[in-house]
């Protein structure tokens, strides 16, 4: 925020913008039907699972499925920019991302990286430096 040309004060009373930060982490499970891969030593192998190949043949085998299930953890970062005097929101940045084990220990520069992305969307510019 110094970039944008604001100044940080260490009194909340004194600060005409407060900055919030909220970060929470939410399990997720995605579940799905897919058709097994066909195998056979057949001619028309490339039809089997995919098609009937005439209405006339009722007993063709039929595709069998499977269920895959897959959990993932997402993250998410959310900048909140208060007017203090209204005490209103005035900007809200959003960062989600899928975390892993390795995000989680590496926490600290993935948190500078999303407040980095969040921020680049920010209405007030850089000023450059003279």
């Amino acid at each position: 925020m110094e970039l944008r040309g604001l100044e940080f004060v260490d009194n909340p009373e004194a600060a005409d913008l407060l900055i919030n930060f909220h970060t929470q982490l939410d399990d997720r499970i995605r579940v799905r039907t897919v058709s097994d891969p066909w195998v056979n030593q057949r001619f028309w192998d490339h039809r089997n699972g995919w098609y009937q190949p005439w209405p006339a043949h009722r007993n063709w085998p039929q595709p069998s499925t499977r269920t895959e299930v897959q959990q993932t953890t997402e993250g998410s970062l959310n900048v909140d920019i208060i007017d203090a005097r209204s005490n209103m929101l005035v900007w809200e940045g959003i960062a989600t991302q899928r975390v892993t084990a390795r995000t989680l220990n590496g926490i600290g520069p993935a948190l500078d990286i999303a407040v980095h992305e969040i921020f680049s969307r920010f209405p007030l510019p850089v000023i450059e430096a003279r």
